[in-house]
């Protein structure tokens, strides 16, 4: 019970703010044309895929870091992960505003996408600072707030005439820096920490061990699981990747979902110890899985509900029903192979084993992307998703293997 508890309350923030952004998304669904929602999907595709890169170069060192109490890399290298994360996010903002204007959205709109992602950089980093503090709080009030003020919003494009995704950025970018709140300054690096060089110098300390191998294997899961993304919508065009993006929102609640309990199990993980280590490793993994299996399997009854009695209550007359059921098929297929190895995967990254993690996701980003590729030679758009659901598989493997390895040296002499 305890454990549902804490479950539940770490979902509570990250389903408010995956639901609030699924509203979001499903109004501009019915008010965007495919060509523009495509561009608001795909950007958003690359905000993902940025905070991704944020979690390995700076997130995920962090519990195993600030587990070993009193240990010199610990005081040398969290004031440098500090000065260099606040460092990234100032590049992010003219890195963003330029990437967005090239798949053609207007100036405006490319300005309020870039403060919205590199805000949003700084409060995923904020994020996993307070979670590796045990400060689960302060987590949930963020994407509550997150939530809270992106709902409001989106009330009010459903109603406005001639909304456009400049509003729709400028609303994401809003309710993120409301959201930093609650974390006060924590994520600011601190004057006496030394010079800005040594601190700086000092990140560098982790690189061959975390982050190196850590942002190898991110890039290469953001292959595995998006390839047809940017194939799709870089050889074919936005419009083609819309019903993809749009079947895609059925199961975003379990992205959402699983990624927040990761961000939690991870920090756990690592402050286990004792002599029955081991015993409380494989508990802790059962129970994820558990509730992983259970978060899928509500997920796709409920879409299958949907579609079976009216998707027009969710889709737009523009997309037509057999596509929306065959996307949708396919998208649970995949997202079940790729979260359900989630605990290991966790497991591996409070070990610190992100060069074994980095080497499973290029063999399943290989595999990805060339199953992609073959697939839109001879099919529809839409069946890329399978490609995607190869490289899922194989990655899961994969990394069940490499963790079955590291169980076994748990709390051996």
């Amino acid at each position: 019970m305890i454990d549902l508890g804490r479950y539940g309350f770490a979902l509570t923030g990250p389903v408010g703010a995956a639901g609030a952004q699924f509203l979001l998304s499903l109004v501009l669904l019915r008010i965007l044309d495919p060509d523009s929602f495509g561009r608001f999907a795909l950007l958003l595709v690359i905000a993902q895929f940025s905070w991704g890169i944020w979690s390995a170069l700076f997130c995920a060192p962090l519990p195993r870091l600030l587990s070993e109490a009193g240990s010199s890399v610990r005081e040398a290298a969290v004031p440098g992960i500090l000065l260099a994360n606040l460092a990234g996010v100032v590049l992010a903002l003219p890195t963003f505003s330029v990437m967005a204007y090239l798949v053609n959205e207007p100036l405006g709109a490319a300005l309020a996408y870039a403060v919205f992602v590199s805000v949003s950089l700084l409060r995923w980093f904020a994020r996993a600072l307070a979670y590796a503090h045990g400060e689960q709080g302060k987590v949930v009030m963020s994407d509550l707030l997150y939530a809270l003020i992106l709902i409001g919003g989106t009330a009010w494009l459903a109603v406005a005439p001639d909304a456009l995704e400049v509003q729709a950025y400028a609303l994401l970018a809003m309710s993120v820096i409301v959201a930093l709140a609650p974390f006060g300054m924590s994520y600011l690096p601190q004057r006496s920490a030394g010079s800005m060089f040594s601190r700086l110098k000092a990140y560098g300390l982790i690189w061959n061990d975390y982050t190196r191998w850590s942002l190898m294997g991110v890039g290469a899961s953001e292959l595995t699981a998006n390839a047809h993304t940017y194939l799709v919508a870089f050889l074919i065009g936005p419009a083609a990747y819309a019903p993809i993006a749009a079947t895609a929102l059925l199961i975003r609640p379990v992205s959402v979902a699983t990624n927040a309990l990761i961000e939690l199990e991870r920090a756990r993980m690592a402050r286990l110890s004792g002599p029955d280590r081991r015993v409380k490793t494989v508990a802790m993994l059962r129970f994820f899985r558990l509730i992983i299996v259970l978060i899928v399997v509500t997920t796709a009854a409920l879409s299958a509900a949907l579609l079976c009695y009216d998707p027009r209550l969710l889709y737009p007359a523009a997309y037509a029903p057999s596509l929306l059921a065959l996307g949708t098929a396919l998208w649970i297929a995949t997202i079940a192979v790729r979260v359900l190895p989630f605990p290991e995967s966790a497991l591996l990254q409070s070990l610190g084993a992100f060069r074994p993690l980095a080497m499973t996701g290029i063999w399943s980003a290989l595999l990805s992307c060339v199953a992609v590729a073959a697939i839109l030679a001879v099919a529809p758009p839409i069946w890329s998703i399978a490609g995607v659901f190869l490289g899922q598989a194989l990655g899961a493997v994969l990394i069940w293997r490499e963790a079955r390895r590291w169980i076994s040296g748990i709390g051996a002499p």
